[in-house]
């Protein structure tokens, strides 16, 4: 039986030349972009140009703004279709102050849903809420994760699951001594329905 392939570590996101395309293509100045989410101008500029970490609830807010989903960004230039994706070529995200790395399982422009795969060392976690359209859900594997769902605390544990609508702001961490493993997966926007804005 083949070995299964471990991913490298971690290393930081590169989507400075992503985000800058994309704004151009929309038309937008990067003061246009701040007001829209509420990001600063010099943020911004910062991570267009590859010299600033970005939290995953700021990610989603940019998305949002441009009305696609954070995979759109995060991976997948060449808009192509990968029926296998090997854990260690998977596109990832990784917030090196949040201390969370997320892998997208599903490479296709066209897709749905959007799978991932994702791990926190002890007392890493999102830093802010995170918001967004659709609905997901979560799997613990390993470690003891916390999740903040509104008003409402969880504590889940290796087998089981949480499903909420993502619009409902939610926060995980590790609260645990041990590396946490999370599956997951929400839904994305419908090509029909994604802003061109």
């Amino acid at each position: 039986m083949p070995k299964r392939s471990e991913p490298d570590g971690p290393a930081p996101l590169r989507i400075g030349t992503t985000l800058k395309a994309l704004r151009a293509a929309r038309g937008y100045t990067l003061q246009q972009v701040a007001a829209g989410t509420g990001l600063s101008v010099s943020f911004l500029s910062l991570l267009e140009n590859d010299k600033s970490d970005v939290s995953l609830a700021r990610l989603q807010r940019i998305a949002h703004f441009y009305g696609i989903s954070v995979s759109d960004i995060i991976g997948n230039e060449r808009r192509e279709v990968r029926r296998v994706v090997r854990l260690a070529e998977a596109p990832q995200l990784f917030s090196p102050n949040e201390g969370v790395v997320v892998r997208g399982l599903v490479v296709d422009p066209e897709r749905g849903i959007d799978p991932w795969y994702s791990t926190m060392e002890p007392g890493a976690g999102y830093r802010e809420p995170v918001v967004h359209a659709g609905e997901e859900f979560r799997h613990v594997l390993e470690g003891h994760i916390r999740v903040w769902l509104g008003d409402e605390v969880y504590d889940l544990y290796p087998g089981d699951t949480i499903y909420h609508p993502s619009d409902i702001p939610h926060v995980y961490a590790n609260v645990g001594t041990t590396r946490s493993v999370v599956i997951g997966c929400s839904t994305r926007i419908p090509m029909s329905q994604r802003i061109r804005r």
